[in-house]
Order: structure tokens, then sequence, then C-alpha cells
């Protein structure tokens, strides 16, 4: 992972880190190559938003995967950028405080949810995908927190 934090939040890049190191290896498996990591602020995702899904909001995380899931184990480029997230805080934290959880509980999921986008997971395309895609999400938030969060 490759982290860019334009917020400056020192806690939102240690939640960010740890959820990846924790869960990304199982998500993932033996696929080599790097994902950008974007946490930004409304309007920045909300220009992105509205760029590449033509959604004029801000939404709490964009995803976009560069390889077929097929193709992504074929990768030996550990330089190979096989994916981008973008996560906007403020929608985030709003998002955390409406569902009763800690903004790092919510931080992480989001993060997971990025990830297993970026390895193909699309709750989008049926009830069947989207059912597949949380018991992954749910599998990788208990890994993450039998790791101790």
């Amino acid at each position: 992972m490759s982290l860019n934090d334009e917020c400056g939040d020192e806690e939102a890049c240690r939640v960010a880190q740890h959820t990846w190191d924790m869960v990304a290896r199982e998500a993932f498996g033996d696929v080599v190559g790097v994902v950008n990591v974007l946490l930004c602020g409304r309007e920045a995702m909300q220009q992105m938003n509205a760029q590449y899904r033509s959604r004029d909001y801000a939404t709490d995380v964009l995803s976009f995967q560069y390889y077929e899931s097929t193709e992504l184990s074929g990768n030996t480029d550990p330089d190979e950028v096989i994916g981008d997230m973008a996560l906007c805080l403020d929608v985030i934290r709003e998002n955390a405080v409406s569902r009763g959880v800690s903004f790092e509980e919510e931080l992480s999921f989001m993060i997971i949810h990025g990830i297993l986008h970026v390895c193909g997971y699309d709750h989008e395309i049926s009830e069947e995908h989207a059912q597949q895609m949380q018991q992954q999400e749910l599998r990788l938030l208990d890994l993450l927190i039998q790791s101790g969060r």
C-alpha cells in the first residue's frame, strides 16, 4: 500500500496502515503489486465521484481495479499499481456516528470494502455478488478484530 494523507490525520493513517497490514495478505493471497490509498476530504471526494461515477456528491470510498481478478495472480512486479482507493474521512466520520460505531471501526470496514473491490468483488452486479462480498467483508473484519485491532 502506498498511503497519501491529504487530511493530515495521523490517527486515520495509523488505522489505515494497521488494517492493511492485518487483512491485505488474506484478501490478496499471493498477489503482488501496489494499491494507492488516498485519505481525503469531502470536496476532493465529491470531485472524484462526479468525474468517475457521474455522481455529484461525496461518498465514503471509491475503488479502482486495474486488473481482472484472474489477471492479478499473474503479476510479478511488486511495483505495479494494481488499484487505487480513495477514502473520504469526513463521510466516514458521519457514517460512524449514524451507524453507532467508532471512526476507527468504520474506517477499517471501508478499507476492507475497498480492498475487496480491487480484488474484483462488486456488490452492484447482483444480490448474489453482494452476498459474496458481504461474507468476505465479515470474514476480514473478524480477522482484524482477532488480531487485536
